[in-house]
């Protein structure tokens, strides 16, 4: 496989796995996740997809800071043909209303409490249809700790999780994107497998060692967070270092630190 063989999101960890394991992939703290490593930490997220009946096609949404549980929540979801959608932290409570029931997803991923905000609470008091909620935190209400969440995702075998990948399809929705609303209300934005890979492998391209790592400080719910800084840093092979918000202190001392060689500002 060559990276042009990329037809889906799934096929660019695999090509990476195969060519590129033993590198650095995501950075996020003091945790560091080769390849292979990151391989595997999105086949248990996806088995627990699998077992919690997510199908393809239908959604799943996180609401956390860019971090690396947000890319593993995206890449597994993918994986099996669901819908990702990012919820920014910044958002109040009529925006995530409208947000869950427009989109619907099955199971929503929270990081809570983040900056001194309960955002499980804040979810749940607002998403009745959503089917699941699973918190990296304190798991309150309805909801169920990620812990518990991905060990049920024990139960799914390989080949199932196989079958489920098997089923994607270039044309499928893979992301939501919502825009800002300026002129009513914010409208979901769709884009294919398709889509994303190829400006991933265009823009490895065009810029070809310039993407051997970067900072991801963007909100998850941009495109430009998930597009032009993430997936076209990873479709080169590179690394991707996280940091939950932008505080230029901050940024400026990791980048002295970790030396990214792309910048998206």
């Amino acid at each position: 496989m060559v990276l042009s063989d990329c037809s889906v999101i799934s096929d660019i960890l695999e090509f990476q796995k195969q060519t590129s394991s033993s590198l650095e992939a995501a950075v996020d703290g003091a945790v560091r996740l080769s390849y292979e490593q990151l391989a595997s930490a999105v086949t248990e997220r996806a088995k627990a997809l699998v077992a919690a009946g997510v199908q393809r096609g239908e959604r799943v949404a996180t609401l956390a800071p860019p971090s690396l549980e947000f890319w593993l929540d995206y890449l597994a979801t993918v994986s099996i043909g669901a819908i990702w959608q990012g919820l920014n932290p910044r958002y109040q409570l009529p925006e995530y209303r409208y947000l869950l029931e427009d989109a619907r997803p099955r199971v929503v991923f929270v990081t809570s409490p983040y900056e001194d905000r309960d955002y499980a609470a804040d979810l749940q008091s607002v998403g009745s249809q959503v089917e699941t909620f699973v918190v990296r935190g304190e798991a309150t209400g309805r909801a169920v700790s990620q812990r518990a969440f991905l060990a049920a995702g024990s139960t799914v075998s390989d080949a199932e999780l196989r079958a489920a990948m098997a089923l994607v399809q270039p044309e499928d929705i893979a992301v939501i994107v919502y825009t800002s609303g300026t002129t009513g209300q914010p409208k979901g934005a769709m884009l294919s497998q398709r889509a994303i890979v190829a400006s991933a492998v265009t823009n490895v391209e065009y810029f070809g060692e310039g993407l051997g790592s970067t900072i991801c400080a963007a909100p998850i719910n941009h495109v430009g967070a998930l597009n032009n800084v993430c997936m076209s840093v990873f479709a080169y092979g590179g690394r991707i270092i996280f940091y939950h918000r932008v505080d230029l202190a901050a940024l400026g001392a990791l980048t002295a630190r970790e030396l990214p060689t792309y910048l998206v500002a």
